[in-house]
């Protein structure tokens, strides 16, 4: 049993290049339409840092399984239709990696890391903001004015933590972003993430070989983690019928 958790986490850290969260306990939940059931388990001691987050333990980690056994990132279409039909979840959202960015604005230009985030993502960590707020749904819509949520890493120590934000703007990519929240300390997923921003502003048409995106969700109340894993098999099981099974790029 020693081995099988260590294997786990490695994969786990693998899959998402660095650490991300310590919750004293992070459930992982494999699943796909190439799998004829998912692979739930509950890894402890993995991750480095306490993610100040209410029932910590009740987040997720998804991703998909091709046909020999190997995790991936999910596609959008997969993503849509995990949400639309799983009722184990309270929240579930798809996310980038931290990708490296030019920051101007606090000086000097920085190099940052970005991640995209979609809706629900703020909601299924739970943790709330130190300053400011996270997106609003009109912020979250294609072509929506740029906005950015700060950690509390870059807000001091690159922007000095300014207490007003209504005024404050960063050029994030060579874009203006208004900045409206700012993170407590400890958040960082994905991991050494400064800077995160709406992905729905823009247009995602790839199909369901494009495996780009990592999704977090938090169990909902009364559903435990055997019963969310049997959802997600039915949902992988009837994904792979319509669609067929999926290929890894």
């Amino acid at each position: 049993m020693s081995q099988l958790r260590a294997d786990l986490a490695f994969a786990i850290r693998r899959w998402l290049r660095e650490p991300l969260f310590a919750a004293g306990a992070l459930i992982t939940l494999a699943l796909g339409i190439g799998a004829n059931t998912a692979t739930f388990s509950l890894l402890h001691g993995i991750l480095l840092e306490p993610l100040p987050s209410p029932e910590a333990d009740r987040l997720v980690l998804v991703w998909e399984v091709d046909d020999r056994g190997r995790s991936m990132r999910v596609s959008t279409p997969n993503f849509e239709d995990w949400k639309a039909q799983a009722t184990s979840f309270a929240e579930l959202a798809s996310f980038s990696k931290a990708n490296e960015t030019t920051v101007l604005g606090g000086g000097e230009p920085v190099r940052a890391t970005q991640s995209l985030v979609g809706r629900g993502f703020f909601e299924a960590l739970a943790v709330p903001v130190q300053l400011g707020r996270t997106f609003v749904e009109e912020e979250q819509t294609e072509n929506a004015p740029d906005t950015v949520v700060l950690s509390d890493r870059f807000w001091r120590q690159v922007l000095g933590a300014p207490a007003d934000l209504e005024s404050l703007r960063l050029q994030v990519s060579g874009v203006d972003h208004r900045v409206v929240g700012v993170l407590p300390p400890g958040v960082e997923l994905p991991e050494d993430a400064d800077l995160w921003t709406p992905k729905e502003i823009y247009p995602d048409t790839s199909d369901r070989t494009a495996h780009n995106w990592r999704v977090v969700g938090r169990l909902a109340p009364g559903f435990a983690e055997t019963a969310a894993a049997t959802e997600m098999s039915v949902i992988a099981r009837r994904l792979r019928e319509q669609h067929g099974s999926p290929r890894s790029r």
